[in-house]
């Protein structure tokens, strides 16, 4: 069940079942599957503050990276592939 939205977070079994279904309809139409790759977005953000002492200032940033989506690529079948 969604509860909601995230952008560092995916709901695993929804996807899973979203990529199996896909498939299995591409399946039905007379497409194989031949890669599934995964799509990775990602998040950052920094902070810098100069100042005129010896050190210079300070700053610190981070970053992350998550699956937003998924790219299958496929073949239609031909009758010779089917043998």
């Amino acid at each position: 069940m969604e509860t909601g939205v995230s952008d560092c977070v995916i709901d695993g079994t929804r996807f899973a079942r979203n990529i199996q279904a896909a498939i299995e309809e591409l399946n039905k139409e007379g497409y194989e599957v031949v890669t599934v790759t995964m799509t990775t977005s990602g998040q950052y953000d920094w902070r810098q503050k100069l100042s005129n002492n010896p050190a210079g200032g300070y700053g610190w940033g981070y970053g992350f990276s998550y699956t937003s989506g998924a790219n299958i690529i496929a073949k239609r079948m031909t009758t010779k592939d089917v043998s």
